[in-house]
């Protein structure tokens, strides 16, 4: 202990020294403190600088509240240069405690201390600005702190306390930082003062460089209290009283958190900012499972939702020569991180609140059908959306989530998809840069609408199926026999659902659009342009059975009946006639042998016997 006393009062005279320059700067007494209790953390044996070995009985926990009290004349001189090396001091020794674990009284102590140096600073007197100088070291002091992990051998209790106490001390210390000299600092019933919640007055006055110190504050935090979820064991999660005050605090820092986003406008904070909700959001999860869910404390996720969706689609162009290496893929990734982040929905959804699945679904829809009072986003803007709804029900790695969502989600989408592949399809013959972008959104609808036809066959959930594919067809369906030649886009996306490899949505098809082509051109064939276009759909329909047979085989499905079996004889004459028309023009006739390529290449022998 004479050892440790000696070293703190290097220290303290250190921070007192008021020579100019100091013999020692504050990083290297951060540096020294580091060095110091990194060693005493593991060992009790220290080589200072100078080769001299210190021996020491102390624990870096007591050491810590050590030091606190020893640098105490240094917080109580007038000048505030001491104030700001004393708290270098104290960064460096939580730094040096990294590698180990604190106790939560350890952590109180030093947070408590930490947190009163959080708040505004009169320093009028001073040329320098102290009041920055002091708080920024204090922030960066406790987010050392509140990232260490706790004790793992600490009681459940004890774990539910550790996380509380790092959020209110990350949550507060923030507070503090952007309060203004005049603000209430009155301590609550836990000891943890500030001004109100919405913060966002105070961020906005603070510079980009003290904005992200605040939150990396918060993202430290976030990855404190993280591990402790595994450390419990589930008689925590039968306490509910113990459960509820845990997810109270979680609630109100993820809304807090959620709140500093709101009127962001650098990229560099906005990407910080997102990436912190992110991984707020994966830290708190399993504690908002649905079966520890109440309808008294629902995870925010709207309150999140509400503040990053203002950001989507990103509208952001690097500067020339950016430096800094943010750029409009990254904040669109970061971004759609938390707009796909579903596994907390089921408790939310239970507690009959709208969950992430639904609030983000109905906001990539916007932008593949606007309201008739906004611009219609071009195609590009388009297949972003598609993605973005492609990451959001079917994750990598993770279950897919597209039996979750809700019936009316199902119908919004479809109707959705369905109109952006009409325009797009139409679009893509304009020629140019725009056809070009056009055709591949059409390519995305296309993909998109066979991944999820496929998908909803599968589920269990047949009114997901229903609503569409089966209802989708039946709407098209007499519209493709009366008019073959005004409704193209709808056969060409009937043959795109046949293609998916379903065997059910294979047959629907086939019934719905292939078989009102035949009738078509049974009552009406002529050298027309609705003939040509009848036509050009048997042999797209053709084409999709052969592709859907393929992918069905590859799942180890076997088609018996084959799905044209019942169509076969009429599709053989209907062609055969077309094809011998002699009065027909040339552009039908072509029309009609590719038609009869792709219906040779799918149908079995016994189907063109006859």
């Amino acid at each position: 202990k004479s050892a440790l006393k000696e070293v703190i009062q290097n220290w303290l005279k250190g921070c007192l020294d008021t020579s100019d320059p100091p013999s020692k700067s504050q990083e290297d007494l951060r540096t020294d403190a580091c060095t110091f209790f990194r060693y005493i953390s593991k060992n009790t044996q220290v080589v200072t600088d100078s080769n001299v070995v210190l021996q020491t009985k102390s624990s870096h926990e007591e050491s810590l509240s050590q030091l606190i009290l020893a640098l105490g004349p240094a917080f109580t001189q007038e000048h505030h240069r001491a104030r700001l090396r004393a708290l270098f001091v104290l960064t460096g020794a939580v730094d040096g405690c990294k590698d180990t674990q604190l106790s939560n009284k350890i952590i109180k102590l030093m947070g408590q201390f930490l947190l009163k140096h959080c708040g505004p600073v009169k320093d009028d007197e001073y040329t320098e600005d102290y009041d920055t100088m002091i708080r920024d070291a204090a922030i960066t002091a406790l987010s050392s702190l509140v990232s260490i992990p706790t004790s793992s051998t600490q009681s459940d209790e004890e774990l539910s306390e550790a996380v509380i106490l790092r959020m209110n001390f990350g949550k507060s210390a923030v507070e503090k930082r952007c309060a203004l000299p005049e603000a209430d600092d009155a301590p609550d019933a836990y000891g943890f003062g500030g001004p109100p919640a919405d913060i966002r007055g105070g961020l906005s006055t603070l510079p980009r460089s003290k904005r992200a110190l605040c939150f990396d504050l918060l993202k430290k935090t976030v990855s404190g209290f993280a591990p402790v979820y595994k450390q419990t064991n589930e008689d925590l999660f039968k306490n509910d009283i113990a459960l509820s005050n845990v997810q109270l605090q979680m609630v109100e820092f993820a809304k807090f958190t959620a709140n500093c986003l709101q009127g962001e406008s650098d990229p560099r904070c906005l990407l910080q900012l997102l990436k912190l909700i992110r991984n707020m959001q994966g830290a708190m999860a399993p504690w908002f499972k649905a079966e520890y869910v109440s309808k008294e404390v629902i995870f925010p996720t709207e309150d999140i939702f509400d503040a990053v969706a203002p950001y989507f689609p990103i509208q952001f162009t690097p500067p020339p020569n950016d430096i800094h290496g943010i750029t409009r893929e990254g904040l669109h990734k970061a971004l759609l991180s938390v707009l796909t982040f579903t596994d907390v929905d089921e408790g939310v959804a239970k507690a009959n609140q709208q969950p992430m699945m639904t609030l983000s679904a109905d906001l990539f829809m916007e932008t593949l059908l606007p309201a008739p009072e906004d611009d219609n986003p071009g195609p590009l803007d388009k297949v972003e959306a598609i993605d973005c709804l492609t990451a959001l029900l079917f994750p990598q790695g993770a279950a897919k989530a597209i039996e979750k969502m809700e019936l009316r989600i199902v119908v919004s989408l479809s109707q959705a998809i369905k109109a952006t592949h009409d325009e797009s399809s139409l679009g893509a013959s304009q020629g140019g840069q725009m056809g070009t972008e056009n055709k591949t959104l059409a390519d995305h609808c296309r993909k998109f609408v066979a991944q999820i036809a496929y998908e909803l066959e599968k589920s269990s959930r047949t009114e997901l199926w229903d609503n569409f594919v089966q209802n989708t067809l039946q709407r098209l369906s007499s519209k493709i026999k009366n008019s073959p030649s005004g409704n193209k886009t709808s056969i060409a996306y009937v043959a795109c659902l046949a293609s998916c490899g379903g065997v059910r949505t294979l047959r629907a098809c086939l019934s719905l659009g292939l078989q009102p082509l035949t009738d078509f051109l049974e009552e009406q064939m002529g050298d027309n342009e609705a003939t040509a276009a009848a036509i050009h759909g048997i042999g797209a329909l053709c084409s999709s059975c052969q592709v859907a047979i393929g992918r069905a085989d590859a799942n180890g499905v076997k088609l018996n009946p084959h799905p044209l079996d019942e169509y076969s004889e009429s599709l053989a004459k209907i062609l055969l006639k077309a094809a011998t028309e002699k009065d027909f023009s040339s552009s039908i006739k072509v029309g009609t042998i590719r038609a009869l390529e792709c219906f040779l290449e799918v149908a079995e022998q016994h189907q063109i016997s006859y």
